[in-house]
């Protein structure tokens, strides 16, 4: 084998290399999850906003994004009326849309959390909340 021939097979070798290096780091990238009620989940197609009461719930979600940064859904907000109260008042269902945001790594961890979440709602109104840390 020439000189030529083995400077190829060394800069083919050194690129597979490369190639399998890059692929094991990106498949090691954190996939950010979000926080149901103390539980970590992963693209949920249910999602409760306000736990102890269990006031907005989004259902059927819908993720057209889930990224490092952001995921963007859109899904169907279930809130109590609260009328005449909370215990016995009514619900309505509004088609909404739903981003996620604020990805931080919480104590002990093994994935990052998206922290924040705004709905957005058909009259322009948005809610806009904190989910907090998985347990």
């Amino acid at each position: 084998m020439g000189r030529s021939a083995k400077l190829v097979l060394g800069l083919v070798a050194a690129l597979l290399a490369v190639a399998v290096l890059i692929g094991s780091a990106a498949a090691k990238k954190p996939t950010a999850h979000v926080s149901n009620c103390g539980d970590s989940v992963y693209r949920p197609h249910q999602l409760v906003v306000y736990c102890g009461d269990a006031g907005v719930v989004l259902t059927g979600i819908d993720w057209s994004r889930w990224g490092r940064r952001s995921a963007n859904g859109d899904a169907t907000a279930v809130t109590k009326t609260c009328d005449p109260d909370c215990a016995t008042g009514g619900v309505t269902h509004k088609a909404v849309s739903v981003l996620l945001s604020h990805r931080h790594f919480c104590k002990s961890a093994a994935e990052p959390d998206f922290l924040r979440i705004a709905v957005g709602y058909p009259a322009g109104n948005v809610l806009r909340t904190s989910l907090g840390c998985a347990a």
